[in-house]
């Protein structure tokens, strides 16, 4: 029985010191992009993803969310962690910035998103992810476990929602 138990631990730390290793070596920053061709008009799809005021009606992994100024908010997730978001860049009905403003956070950076019309009623949104994960164990999961594409791929999942239910 103790055998057994040692070689149980023994396994448990081997995981543990991979983990560890794994996540030091990873680099702090990383980029991530997700394209989607949205069934809507360019101008539909500016307007949801641009006022933020609304993000917690339709995005259903949001409690709710704070307009701090015209281009600031802070967001707070189903697990009431919050975020501050601002933007730094825009091109209307193109091209918005969004950067992550709280410095005592795992992690920061920033979503680009651009939007290309493809015909009348359908549009191309990018978002791309220049993202810096500090912590080496928040670096392991979203490299191994989570991807760095799982908050872009939830976000348009929401946002196609939202379009369709936006459908006469």
């Amino acid at each position: 029985m103790k055998k057994i138990f040692l070689y149980v631990l023994g396994a448990i730390l081997a995981m543990v010191l991979t983990i560890i290793t794994l996540g030091s070596f990873l680099p702090e920053k990383h980029t991530a992009t997700v394209s989607k061709e949205i069934n809507a008009p360019i101008s539909k799809v500016w307007k949801t993803i641009s006022n933020f005021s609304d993000f917690g009606r339709w995005r259903t992994d949001l409690q709710r969310v704070k307009v701090l100024n015209d281009l600031s908010w802070r967001e707070t997730n189903a697990w009431d962690d919050s975020v501050t978001f601002k933007i730094v860049e825009i091109s209307k009905a193109k091209k918005m910035v969004v950067k992550i403003m709280d410095k005592d956070l795992p992690f920061g950076g920033q979503w680009s998103y651009q939007l290309d019309s493809l015909d009348i009623n359908k549009t191309r949104l990018s978002i791309t992810e220049n993202g810096e994960i500090y912590n080496w164990a928040f670096r392991f999961m979203a490299r191994y476990i989570f991807g760095y594409t799982m908050t872009m791929d939830a976000f348009i999942g929401h946002l196609e929602k939202e379009l369709k239910q936006q459908l006469p």
